[in-house]
């Protein structure tokens, strides 16, 4: 049976055998893109509508939709076991969960949470792969905004977390370009800071992971009138008192990161 893709995590696309199926304009996209965030579960015409237009609907939102919907009917392949169909008063999209890469993502970062290191590094790594750029890239609706927010904080989220099981690995020092850029771009995000400091303390940098630190402390104080979090004063106290060099790769150094809340 003939499997088709869809893609989300960058501009909204399709792919059957290989080949890019044409979805049609932005609105007939947005469309599809509600039904592949609710993949297998129905979606009421007030949903499509508000994912659509948002709060400045045409004076016949339904008609239009139905267009919408038969359109894009038409350009999947008729081969293929999926599609889009009636369910109460609304429509859904049947189709594996897996081909959608928004719940392939979701399905490799649960597991990759609940795996041992070893497995969670590869797990996270090909969540991570996924994502092409910014989530319905090609979409500038609320909906979408809203939906691309979510979403890049779970990105941030999962990164994070592959960042922690890399340096409890060893891999501090492939790391470190990586955590300098990420810490740059979240200046006031205390877990980024605290991976670069213990990247740049085992790499045998410690001048360098304390000025770190004095760099973020300064900006929590500076911006937000606050002092670093419990975690991140527990890491600059035991570089501060610890009595042996820093961890070989193979080991993980006294400090270990909190496992993530979400």
């Amino acid at each position: 049976m003939l499997r088709v893709e869809f893609g989300v995590l960058g501009e909204i696309c399709a792919w059957a055998g290989g080949q890019a199926i044409e979805l049609g304009p932005a609105r007939q996209r947005s469309v599809l893109a509600a039904l592949l965030v609710k993949v297998n579960q129905p979606v009421s015409l007030d949903q499509l509508t508000d994912c659509v237009w948002g709060e400045d609907p045409p004076r016949r939102p339904t008609a239009t939709l139905q267009s919408y919907l038969s359109r894009l009917r038409t350009s999947l392949p008729a081969a293929w076991d999926g599609g889009i169909r009636r369910s109460g008063g609304g429509y859904l999209l049947r189709a594996d969960e897996s081909a959608v890469d928004l719940h392939r993502f979701h399905d490799l970062r649960n597991r990759a949470r609940a795996s041992d290191d070893a497995t969670a590094e590869r797990l996270y790594e090909q969540a991570l792969d996924l994502w092409r750029g910014e989530p319905f890239a090609d979409l500038d609706t609320s909906w979408a905004r809203a939906q691309r927010h979510v979403l890049q904080g779970e990105r941030l989220a999962a990164r994070l977390a592959y960042h922690d099981v890399r340096l409890r690995r060893g891999g501090h020092a492939a790391l470190l370009g990586t955590l300098e850029s990420l810490a740059a771009e979240h200046p006031l995000d205390e877990r980024p800071a605290a991976q670069l400091i213990l990247a740049l303390y085992r790499s045998g940098r410690q001048g360098e992971a304390f000025q770190q630190y004095e760099r973020i402390r300064k900006r929590l104080a500076a911006d937000l009138g606050v002092d670093p979090g419990p975690d991140l004063r527990l890491l600059h106290h035991q570089m501060l008192t610890a009595a042996v060099a820093p961890a070989p790769a193979e080991a993980c150094l006294f400090y270990t990161f909190p496992s993530p809340q979400n």
